[in-house]
């Protein structure tokens, strides 16, 4: 059992966990998606100027084990980014994730800087914020 595990305990307990992305930079805008473990998923569109756009999903139960599956195998508690200054403009994405007790344990990094595990989960994350704002177009 890794420490993603052991923070989100018991799986018949994942419906009351959450995941979220924050992904917006000042300058270019970017998105936020929350999804939580009844499948509920929220994608908000910032567009640079700040005009934001909101759409929601149902997703399958199934589609919600596996995001959490993913973040177990990447171990997100265990994650660990190089810290460096940010470059002007450049983004900094940040991962949440909220047990079902309420904890939430958060991860960010700079766009240039290698974090495979990390850059697993973003890319989820992007995918359900694709399908959602397909299915709301």
């Amino acid at each position: 059992m890794n420490e993603t595990q052991r923070f989100l305990g018991d799986k018949t307990t994942w419906a009351q966990a959450a995941a979220r992305l924050d992904d917006v930079q000042p300058l270019w805008g970017g998105r936020r998606v929350w999804v939580t473990g009844r499948g509920e998923v929220t994608v908000q569109v910032v567009a640079p100027g700040g005009h934001e756009r909101q759409v929601g999903l149902l997703i399958h139960p199934a589609g919600w084990a596996a995001l959490v599956q993913q973040f177990i195998d990447q171990d997100f508690l265990t994650i660990s980014p190089a810290e460096r200054p940010g470059r002007p403009d450049e983004a900094r994405p940040m991962l949440t994730l909220t047990n079902p007790a309420g904890a939430q344990y958060s991860l960010s990094k700079w766009a240039g800087v290698p974090a495979p595990r990390f850059d697993v989960l973003y890319r989820a994350f992007l995918a359900l914020a694709e399908q959602a704002l397909a299915a709301g177009a």
